[in-house]
């Protein structure tokens, strides 16, 4: 190998820094309307002295077709903390990965390092309990964000590993999907891309909270069992 021949190790550093960079802002920017809602609900509950469910909707709570104010206010403020948790957990790792790009450009003497402080937040900062994503989430947040025409199991397992650091069996990865397409959110293709799963709805509208209200409900039917 010729002595000029570029360092492949330097080269990736700083491309993967400008894709993470892009990938942060872009989920910033996801959140940051979220936030601010949530910040406005918080607001106004605090003055209407309105204390959210701490586990979801009460058992046996049905949201009328005509909701009042603080039916609206209960079941909102449910949604958008379990939202924002969903879509932080999936931040968090690319965060983390480009403070550790960043911290090898430095050691390397690598010029252009940016520090994960020096990006916009684009929001406010609301403190929300975290949950780990479910398989269904991270499902919907690969097909929401980078499979636009749709992916496989295998692609879908390879999103999880390496964009969320989640190791998920691929059998786990099939039944999450068949009940996907029970709730109406994906759809399996034909054809040529036959074996790929694509969203049913827009993929610029993000549908976690569709599949959380149904993981709710699963969780409240096991709970009345014996």
């Amino acid at each position: 190998m010729s002595n000029d021949a570029p360092n492949p190790f330097r080269v990736f550093l700083p491309q993967r820094q400008d894709a993470l960079v892009h990938t942060i802002l872009q989920m910033r920017e996801r959140l940051a309307p979220k936030d601010r809602e949530f910040a406005e609900l918080c607001d106004v509950m605090g003055s209407l002295q309105i204390q959210p469910w701490k586990d979801g909707p009460p058992r046996g709570f049905v949201m009328s077709k005509e909701p009042s104010a603080h039916e609206f206010i209960y079941r909102r403020h449910w949604e958008l903390s379990k939202e924002i948790a969903a879509l932080r957990s999936a931040l968090a790792p690319k965060e983390k990965e480009l403070a550790d790009v960043q911290t090898a450009m430095e050691k390397l003497g690598i010029a252009g390092t940016v520090r994960v402080d020096d990006l916009p937040e684009l929001g406010v900062t609301i403190e929300v309990v975290e949950a780990p994503a479910t398989i269904k989430q991270m499902i919907v947040s690969a097909l929401t964000d980078l499979f636009h025409n749709g992916a496989s199991p295998a692609e879908l397992r390879d999103y999880m590993s390496m964009t969320l650091g989640r190791d998920v069996d691929r059998n786990s990865i099939s039944p999450q999907l068949a009940r996907l397409r029970e709730q109406g959110v994906v759809e399996q293709m034909t054809g040529a891309d036959e074996g790929k799963w694509k969203l049913k709805v827009d993929v610029y509208q993000h549908p976690i909270e569709r599949v959380l209200a149904d993981e709710y409900a699963e969780a409240q039917e096991r709970r009345k069992e014996p």
